[in-house]
């Protein structure tokens, strides 16, 4: 199966493609824990979640080439939201949002490569034809028309693509739960609390309010699915991929260059091979935005179909699904603390590792002390995706303002007044106000957060289970309105205050230096 008409590129190409630059990069750096004295019932094993962003050619210009990887379940909660900001933290590492985080990188560096390339005449990079064709009434660049952008992840995005599928799994341990106990005593049947609870939120918290078929429309969900872990304001998997496939995922910042860049189709490894094509069905439904829409908005927002869904029996080495049959049933099977990256290397980086691990946000081995104490953590304690680390790389590839001391992250993506007017900026914000309506700068971001926070924390109080009011309705007029917006002074940061950090960090060694 493939994404358009005519094109020769196949599903099984891309998990190769994908499973062979894992097993070449990250399964020999990411090693996943294992212990024998870890639980009460014996070893524990660590299975984590594969994404990857693919370019691939109908025409066969290049082959299934991974251009970034990523692997990770963890999101850190809004309590660790810094605040003043400094960009400098990882709070999201799913392996979806590792790998576009990873792709945007190679991608910031693609455009000033072939920037580079095209003046000296180069036919190609890395091994690579140029990819990039450029506008010249816009003066901007895109993904060359032969060339498709193809996502691949190992099992079924959190959120409403995996809520049927989970849902339906949950119906059944219901009935066997009420099969082992009707025959001790007679008992009520036993109900998954998510089926029976209702939610009164635009944005509803995990796994809350869960439904086993596709008849109500889908809706806007945060992470971690468990009710019992501590709040965040970083969306599910499904709607970020939603999101980036109307928008591009390449982001407010490169748009002042680059036209976006969608999702033409997404592969997904399910272990399910006799109902491939509802699951496939099941998660185009959730990256469908037209089903979020209202017939009024439908007739005023224009939107792009979702990608194509494309379902593989192949399964990710360090899947839970893989790794599960092959241990004892007492072994305990947990999600790995750590997550990582792998961006595809060019002769332009040097010494750069393409490989890199995260544990709690940061590298891994690295110190949350920061010295100064209000100062960004320092360079080897630091992701290179961070948005601190990503500014800093858009400055030295040419592609903002070098003044920066006034140039701040929230600036060079368009959310300030001094922000880059370019007709891509202004553009891909249009785009993003359409999707999610009005981004609610400032103080009325942090007002909407806080509120959706105390109405969950309301509902988790609620000992009858009844709605906690619907006062978190948003009456904007947009298919995802409501979604949970970071506010702006979380990152009014600028790359400057790092290099101040550093040049004082470098002073005091040579000082510790010079007295001994």
């Amino acid at each position: 199966m493939t994404a358009r008409d005519g094109s020769d590129v196949t599903a099984d190409q891309v998990v190769e493609a994908v499973f062979s630059r894992y097993r070449a990069s990250l399964a020999r750096s990411h090693r996943l824990q294992s212990s024998s004295s870890s639980s009460a019932t014996g070893q524990v094993i660590e299975w984590t979640i594969l994404a990857a962003v693919c370019l691939v050619s109908p025409s066969g210009v290049i082959k299934a080439t991974p251009i970034a990887l990523g692997t990770g379940t963890k999101t850190l909660p809004f309590s660790k939201l810094r605040h003043p900001a400094l960009g400098d933290v990882l709070h999201d590492c799913h392996a979806e949002v590792m790998a576009r985080r990873a792709a945007r990188t190679w991608l910031a560096k693609r455009i000033a490569a072939e920037s580079t390339a095209r003046k000296l005449s180069l036919t190609e990079i890395d091994g690579l034809p140029l990819l990039l064709q450029r506008d010249e009434q816009t003066g901007r660049v895109g993904l060359r028309k032969d060339v498709e952008c193809w996502w691949y992840v190992s099992t079924l995005p959190c959120g409403e693509c995996s809520s049927p599928s989970l849902m339906r799994r949950r119906q059944e341990q219901d009935k066997l739960a009420v099969a082992a106990t009707a025959e001790c005593q007679d008992t009520a049947a036993v109900v998954s609390p998510d089926a029976s609870a209702g939610s009164s939120l635009s944005v509803v918290r995990g796994r809350h309010n869960l439904l086993a078929d596709n008849t109500a429309p889908p809706e806007l969900r945060t992470v971690p699915g468990r009710w019992d872990s501590l709040p965040s304001i970083s969306h599910s998997c499904t709607d970020k991929l939603l999101f980036w496939s109307q928008v591009g995922w390449q982001g407010a910042a490169l748009s002042h260059w680059i036209d976006p860049i969608g999702i033409d189709a997404l592969v997904v490894s399910s272990p399910v091979r006799d109902h491939q094509d509802l699951i496939a069905a099941e998660v185009q439904r959730g990256l469908d935005v037209r089903l979020r829409m209202s017939a009024c908005q439908a007739e005023s927002v224009d939107v792009k179909p979702p990608p194509v869904v494309i379902i593989s029996d192949r399964l990710f080495d360090h899947s839970q699904e893989v790794l599960a049959p092959l241990y004892p049933p007492t072994t305990d099977l947990i999600p790995s603390w750590t997550s990582s990256s792998w961006i595809m290397p060019s002769a332009t980086d040097g010494r750069a590792k393409d490989i890199e691990i995260v544990v709690g946000g940061i590298k891994q081995g690295g110190s949350l002390r920061r010295s100064p104490s209000d100062g960004p953590l320092r360079e080897k304690a630091r992701s290179r995706l961070c948005k601190l680390d990503y500014l800093m790389l858009l400055e030295r590839c040419g592609l903002v303002d070098t003044n920066l001391e006034r140039q701040t992250y929230a600036a060079v993506k368009g959310k300030e007044l001094e922000a880059l007017e370019g007709a891509g900026v202004v553009a891909y914000r249009e785009r993003k106000c359409r999707m999610r309506g009005s981004d609610g700068e400032g103080a009325a971001a942090w007002d909407r957060v806080e509120a959706w926070l105390r109405a969950h924390q309301q509902q988790e109080e609620a000992s009858d289970g009844e709605k906690a009011g619907d006062a978190q309705h948003s009456t904007d007029a947009a298919p995802l309105a409501g979604w949970l917006i970071t506010p702006t002074d979380v990152e009014r940061f600028t790359a400057a205050s790092q290099k101040a950090n550093g040049k004082a960090a470098s002073q005091k060694a040579n000082g510790n230096k010079k007295v001994g």
